[in-house]
């Protein structure tokens, strides 16, 4: 059993916390989880160093509307507002151990680091973020029972790392009148007013996948097909997106093939796929799961080009997982969000000398790409809410709901939560795995949406 542990904010123990076992299994624990402040609110640093974001300061006491039409001098206060201490209290729940902890780690990194950076430069018209963080562990028991401790006390859940952790406080959120970040991009999540969804959904990366393997990769009407999924919401997506692609696209679907997320062994699995004969394969899975499969099919010879939904790479699987470049040498990552150094992005200068500066051991990940993008988001929201004067739970969905566009910087794909298309985008760039690239990845295929994701339907 692997105990809860909560970090605070000022902890620069990243790198151990960031040490990969591709045969790490997780699960449920008889601990009792603990949620405690992972910030110093105020934090007595240079005011030159800014978040990057769309202009969304409002004048200081009083404080004016959106409009300009009129002055706010009381504030409506709900859970987690101190309107005194000028102070918003936010939570995340990530696996900081466990299966997921390649993941949910950085994603919290990322998140910090933001909120850190933003407090320093002043925060939101001196509002300042306090980010709690708790260990789900990625066990939708343990995410639930944590959502029940922190609900109460915050304003808003900036993260919610996992499909099937985020699909077990879903009743929950909607009860509360909560809003959600959730770091998952099933496509179901969508239909859930209160979640602030971001990028493209994993079905419709998959469509993508299957859409630029016959347009640049000739892929031959009838190839043999596969899947590979995690037995969950997030695999759930893939395999709906694979279906679709491949019946519309004219593939063999020669097997789907799936397996738990604390799985380890997959020599079975992998015999059986290898069985198939399928040339092309799509894998939904997490890097813990991504790294023992690759490289257990290279070792018996089976050599499929790899599509690998967004939530399956991270670069310690080369760094610190220590498995050959040559395993991923047909494989390719397909998502909207911009790997971590990826020249031309102009977010991110900024983001990496406010991690060096916030979270000094952190290594290259995509995932705390994904943490730091989610604070511009939180950042948005709060500025309209305290623009309006009103930090209610009410308050909070209503400037989640208002925010017309917010410039992503090249993280991903520019966001519109007013929409009545509630699917944040469409589009996907596909990467090739290149040890020579800043974070292993390399961009063969800018963002695109073929004619299946132009067609997906929120419902």
């Amino acid at each position: 059993m692997t105990a809860h542990i909560t970090r605070r904010l000022a902890s620069t123990a990243i790198t151990a916390m960031l040490a990969l076992s591709v045969a790490a299994c997780g699960g449920g624990s008889d601990a009792s989880p603990s949620t405690k402040p992972a910030s110093d609110a105020s934090i007595d640093a240079p005011q030159d160093t800014s978040v990057a974001s769309q202009d969304t300061s409002v004048a200081a006491d009083p404080t004016t509307d959106p409009q300009g039409d009129r002055e706010v001098t009381e504030f409506v206060g709900g859970p987690g507002i101190d309107i005194d201490a000028k102070t918003i209290t936010v939570a995340a729940l990530s696996p900081l151990t466990g299966p997921a902890e390649i993941i949910g780690v950085p994603a919290t990194a990322g998140q910090r680091a933001y909120f850190q950076a933003l407090n320093a430069a002043g925060g939101i018209d001196g509002w300042t973020i306090e980010l709690l963080e708790s260990d789900s562990q990625y066990n939708p028991q343990i995410h639930k029972q944590l959502y029940d401790e922190v609900s109460g006390d915050i304003a808003l859940l900036s993260q919610s790392v996992g499909s099937p952790t985020t699909a077990a406080i879903v009743d929950d959120v909607v009860a509360d009148g909560m809003t959600v970040l959730p770091a998952s991009l099933a496509l179901p999540l969508c239909r859930i007013p209160n979640m602030v969804l971001f990028g493209t959904p994993y079905r419709l990366d998959v469509m993508n996948g299957f859409q630029w393997l016959v347009d640049e990769r000739d892929a031959a009407e009838g190839a043999p097909v596969a899947i590979v999924y995690q037995d969950d919401e997030y695999g759930q997506d893939g395999l709906a997106g694979f279906q679709a692609a491949t019946d519309s696209l004219g593939f063999d679907n020669v097997g789907e093939f799936t397996f738990g997320r604390t799985d380890t062994d997959f020599t079975p699995l992998v015999q059986t796929l290898q069985s198939s004969g399928a040339e092309y394969v799509q894998l939904t899975a997490t890097p813990s799961q991504t790294g023992p499969i690759l490289a257990q099919a290279a070792q018996s010879g089976y050599n499929p080009t790899w599509l690998l939904s967004g939530p399956s790479w991270d670069e310690a699987l080369l760094t610190r997982a220590g498995i050959p470049a040559e395993v991923f040498s047909d494989a390719y990552v397909v998502t909207s969000i911009a790997p971590w150094g990826e020249p031309g992005i102009a977010g991110m200068d900024e983001m990496i000398a406010n991690s060096a500066r916030f979270t000094p051991d952190q290594a290259p990940s995509i995932f705390y790409v994904v943490g730091y993008a989610q604070g511009r988001i939180v950042e948005s929201i709060f500025a309209t809410a305290i623009a309006n004067g009103d930090l209610s739970r009410a308050g909070i969905a209503a400037a989640a709901a208002q925010q017309p566009g917010i410039a992503m910087d090249g993280f991903m794909p520019d966001l519109s939560l007013s929409s009545e298309d509630r699917i944040p985008s469409r589009e996907s760039s596909v990467f090739a795995i290149d040890p020579d690239a800043p974070s292993s990845m390399r961009r063969v295929a800018a963002l695109f949406s073929g004619p299946l994701a132009k067609e997906a339907s929120c419902e």
